[in-house]
């Protein structure tokens, strides 16, 4: 897909991915500092299945519509999220579902090279997760 104007079902795709890990922010499973959550499945998805520029801008509108106030994090939403341990790993989505979507663009098909890119995907969403989790503790 080129980098040229988005049409109404492209539109229409991110807005649905956004909502999505909208959603999955609240199926989670508690553990102690960083909750488990079925959003990151969301945000390969959206990577894989809108490509890198898509699925990144489906991303980057969660994290936008979240830091306005709507509760669509884990733990909430608003401007003050920017301060909680865990806002890295928001931050990781965007790059996540742009490696992904880059990845899955780039390589053949195969069961074990979907697998490697979404392992590639978490890697980077967790990789700027620990990093601000370290820096803010």
């Amino acid at each position: 897909m080129g980098g040229g104007l988005i049409g109404a079902r492209e539109i229409t795709r991110v807005a649905l991915m956004a909502a999505l890990t909208a959603s999955g922010a609240f199926i989670r499973i508690p553990l102690p500092y960083v909750p488990l959550t079925l959003q990151t499945v969301f945000v390969l998805l959206a990577g894989a299945m809108l490509g890198a520029r898509l699925g990144a801008l489906s991303q980057i509108i969660y994290l936008t519509v979240g830091l306005a106030g709507v509760p669509v994090f884990a733990g909430g939403g608003g401007p003050g999220y920017v301060i909680q341990p865990t806002f890295g790993y928001l931050i990781g989505f965007i790059g996540g579902a742009y490696l992904v979507g880059r990845l899955i663009e780039d390589r053949t098909t195969g069961y074990i090279s979907i697998l490697q890119t979404m392992f590639s995907g978490l890697g980077v969403i967790y990789l700027c997760g620990i990093i601000y989790l370290y820096l803010n503790l």
